[in-house]
């Protein structure tokens, strides 16, 4: 390629030609799990209760894994913490929200409460279902 040729090159195409040994190469990213590909390690850390029966107690959900429990006429707390549950009977439960659930709960009813104050707008299921289960405890 002659010089002349080079330049118009240059002139069209700038990148091409600029001296790439000075700039630093971006850190490659490192793969990112699909969801479907999310680790199940942290449930090893969980305490695990299996196929118990809870009558009259208070028990507090954070930090277990709980599967096929029974709980009747228990206080259930939760305060935001890890937990599992898989196929577990509650019976004439008050759940209590505390610490991290506590301000989840309370931001749900606000969303609830300003999507009810506009006019023409109605309410998010998801979240007059969770109001109404609140305010029957």
């Amino acid at each position: 390629m002659d010089r002349r040729t080079a330049l118009q090159l240059a002139a069209v195409m700038p990148f091409a030609f600029q001296d790439q040994s000075h700039t630093q190469k971006p850190a490659p990213t490192p793969p990112q799990p699909t969801p479907n590909q999310e680790s199940d390690d942290w449930k090893k850390s969980l305490s695990q209760h299996n196929a118990e029966i809870y009558e009259s107690a208070v028990v507090t959900l954070d930090n277990a894994a709980w599967t096929g429990c029974k709980f009747t006429g228990c206080i259930i707390r939760y305060g935001g913490g890890p937990l599992s549950l898989v196929n577990n009977h509650f019976s004439s439960c008050n759940f209590v929200y505390f610490d991290c659930a506590q301000r989840t709960v309370y931001f749900a009813q606000l969303m609830n409460q300003a999507q009810m104050g506009h006019p023409g707008n109605k309410p998010v299921p998801q979240l007059q279902e969770m109001n109404n289960k609140i305010q029957e405890n």
